[in-house]
């Protein structure tokens, strides 16, 4: 490999590879709340999430966009505040 390929692999990656800033686990907690009303017919006035280790390691670190906070209590209230039920019927 040549060094100006090896320059244009490098420059490649730097310009491609980004941090990120999220992941799946606060969002799937955060839909199936917002489910909430819709399945117990009305607001619920207290939430139990009740999750498995590796949902609960990969999520509880995880910054939420838009928030400035980072792990699951936020994304549980962001889901049970502003959850669109809709959303859920595209999964």
């Amino acid at each position: 490999m040549t060094d100006s390929e090896k320059n244009q692999i490098i420059s490649l990656i730097k310009r491609e590879v980004v941090p990120a800033i999220g992941c799946t686990e606060p969002i799937a907690v955060a839909l199936r709340i917002a489910k909430a009303p819709e399945t117990l017919g009305s607001f619920p006035t207290r939430i139990s999430v009740y999750l498995s280790d590796n949902i609960l390691k990969n999520a509880m670190g995880v910054g939420i966009p838009g928030t400035g906070m980072i792990g699951l209590p936020i994304a549980i209230a962001l889901g049970a505040l502003i959850g669109k039920k809709e959303l859920l019927k595209k999964m």
